[in-house]
């Protein structure tokens, strides 16, 4: 399987959770169905954490445009490629981060290199609160995340069970800066039973690592890492060997 530069950019945009709904959808089945997908995949995430963990995430898209011009080839002398490149960077860096170390704890690095701001609903609510929800949901989709808040929360103050509300409200506080409001919103959840179980889940651990609280990350990553089924389970078991590094 050869890695084109159509191929990459879906990967960036899977990364970087810029998909829709559906095309994320659909290229999670696929990497379910095509285990060379899913190496190709994983590869390209180290690059991408291995150049993020000495604080030169600036230099990435200049990284990436330069192996965009390389000859597509097959995945594994695209990998000697991309290490290549960055191992090249990382060179030219390290003195000046054996000097200066980089910012941030290697939590909030982890929490840089995999949390993902979820992409939003296409589809809307109830009847009688569609249009609301809509002007919401278009708010977040556009990053004013303290519109769709308050929104998020107009409707909730007339269903305060629906579990719908509750991730939004958590993500955008969590986008706002408010992790603890975020966390709030967040354990509300159910995660035996609610369709956000996972999502809400894997929010909660990204967000103890932002916080620099590995102690309350390490039992929700475990937890995803002993749950083969669940549609983060490859994430928390890089997030954790990266921790036990």
């Amino acid at each position: 399987m050869e890695m084109t530069e159509a191929l990459m950019d879906q990967m960036d945009a899977y990364l970087e959770g810029t998909m829709t709904a559906t095309e994320r959808q659909s290229f999670e089945k696929e990497l379910e169905n095509n285990a060379e997908l899913a190496e190709m995949l994983d590869a390209h995430r180290s690059t991408v954490l291995s150049i993020e963990s000495v604080g030169v995430k600036a230099d990435l898209q200049q990284i990436m445009a330069q192996n965009r011009a390389v000859k597509p080839t097959k995945v594994r002398s695209f990998n000697r490629t991309v290490l290549s490149i960055a191992a090249s960077l990382l060179v030219l860096v390290g003195a000046f981060f054996i000097l200066k170390p980089g910012t941030g704890s290697s939590a909030q690095k982890l929490y840089q290199a995999y949390y993902q701001t979820d992409p939003g609903l296409p589809t809307l609510m109830g009847s009688t609160d569609n249009a609301l929800f809509d002007d919401a949901m278009v708010d977040f989709k556009s990053g004013d995340y303290e519109s769709a808040l308050e929104k998020f929360n107009d409707l909730a103050s007339r269903d305060a069970t629906n579990d719908t509300l509750m991730f939004y409200q958590g993500v955008c506080s969590l986008e706002m800066g408010d992790t603890e409001m975020a966390l709030t919103f967040l354990s509300q959840i159910d995660l035996a039973e609610s369709t956000w179980a996972e999502k809400a889940e894997w929010t909660q651990a990204m967000i103890y690592l932002a916080n620099e609280d590995v102690s309350g990350a390490q039992p929700l990553l475990e937890k995803i890492a002993n749950t083969p089924s669940h549609r983060y389970h490859d994430q928390a078991v890089e997030v954790l060997d990266q921790l036990s590094e």
